[in-house]
């Protein structure tokens, strides 16, 4: 369980680690995840129901797979980001499986597919960002 602290938006979301290394609380990532596969369920603190607009919101979080990828502290400022959404049924938490495509020259690609509790297919996302080291970040 992990809610970010600093203000704005993600402090409103409670966030669970499927499968995958997350870097919550600041620690180094022992090393690289098996794969470059991160699988986080998300919600609003509040329990309101999702829309198209929080699954925008989700998906705007695919640096978070990042540190997974490489084995230590790591994110993203986003370039450009799509979302394809599918359909939107009832659903409180959303399945957000994450992968990152590539790493290279600064630059990182990933994408993420979203799910509904009963596994519907809601929404694919994807995302160019600035590579960022944040092992030595305060």
């Amino acid at each position: 369980n992990w809610r970010e602290e600093r203000p704005g938006m993600r402090r409103l979301i409670d966030v669970r680690v499927a499968a995958g290394r997350f870097d919550h609380d600041g620690s180094d990532l022992p090393d690289p995840g098996p794969d470059s596969q991160l699988i986080l369920w998300m919600r609003l603190i509040d329990d309101s129901p999702i829309d198209a607009t929080m699954l925008a919101l989700f998906a705007d979080h695919i640096p978070y797979a990042l540190g997974n990828a490489v084995g230590f502290r790591a994110g993203g400022t986003s370039q450009d980001n799509m979302i394809r959404i599918i359909r939107v049924p009832a659903t409180r938490w959303v399945l957000c499986d994450m992968r990152v495509h590539a790493i290279d020259g600064g630059f990182a690609h990933g994408a993420m597919r979203l799910y509904a509790e009963d596994g519907a297919l809601m929404a694919m996302g994807s995302q160019s960002m600035i590579f960022r080291d944040q092992r030595e970040a305060p």
